[in-house]
């Protein structure tokens, strides 16, 4: 979950409350466009619960990169490559960094054969550099890609309204309407050609490919409204 200093931000700036980082189980619900980012809220398909915003770009390079704002105020970031073969449910090690900022490690969960999702820290640091960034670089096994970042703050600003908004749509609603008491959820409980298809496993004698991002993304930061 973000950690309180980040969500102590979001709350001064008026914001604090993929693509789907799953199709298959989620269904879009609400759209809004800002810069290169196209984004929306999703709700769990079986449930039809609020499941999480998410605000998608795609480079030249075929990757798309996914922001996301999850129900419980998690976020993560996720990739997405239609010539990826990845194996579903499988877990991949990568690092990541803003700019010349701090290097964090993380774990790229395949969630498609062609998309990953990289859960987030609580961490304000990484909010902010994310925030004020010009590039994000993602070290894969077999590639290092970078993204470079436009629009991220009004993006970001927007992200967040929509998971908020949703979310507090969710917990005013009655999961009984006919009872006088509050029946309400709490979100707050607790092979060279396999080579190249699969960016994320480890191969020996392959250089690091870079996939180098020409379509910009974040250069401005959340601004006070």
């Amino acid at each position: 979950m973000i950690g309180k200093p980040v969500l102590a931000g979001l709350v001064a700036l008026g914001l604090a409350g993929f693509i789907t980082l799953n199709s298959a189980q989620a269904e879009q619900i609400s759209k809004f466009k800002i810069g290169n980012w196209e984004g929306g809220a999703y709700t769990h398909t079986q449930t039809g619960e609020f499941s999480h915003c998410a605000a998608s770009a795609s480079y030249r390079s075929g990757i798309t990169l996914v922001f996301s704002i999850h129900r419980d105020l998690n976020w993560a970031f996720g990739l997405v490559n239609k010539n990826w073969k990845l194996e579903v449910g499988k877990t991949y090690p990568v690092r990541y960094w803003v700019d010349r900022g701090r290097d964090y490690s993380g774990t790229a969960e395949v969630i498609s054969e062609s998309q990953v999702k990289v859960p987030l820290p609580g961490d304000d640091r990484l909010f902010a550099a994310v925030r004020r960034g010009r590039q994000l670089t993602v070290l894969a096994a077999n590639d290092e890609m970078k993204f470079t970042l436009t629009t991220t703050n009004r993006m970001l600003s927007r992200l967040f309204d929509c998971a908020r908004s949703w979310r507090k749509r969710d917990l005013n609603t009655p999961s009984n309407p006919f009872s006088s008491g509050s029946d309400s959820d709490n979100p707050f409980s607790d092979g060279a050609e396999e080579e190249d298809s699969n960016p994320f496993g480890s191969a020996k004698g392959t250089s690091a490919q870079r996939f180098i991002g020409d379509m910009p993304l974040v250069n401005a930061v959340l601004k006070s409204r």
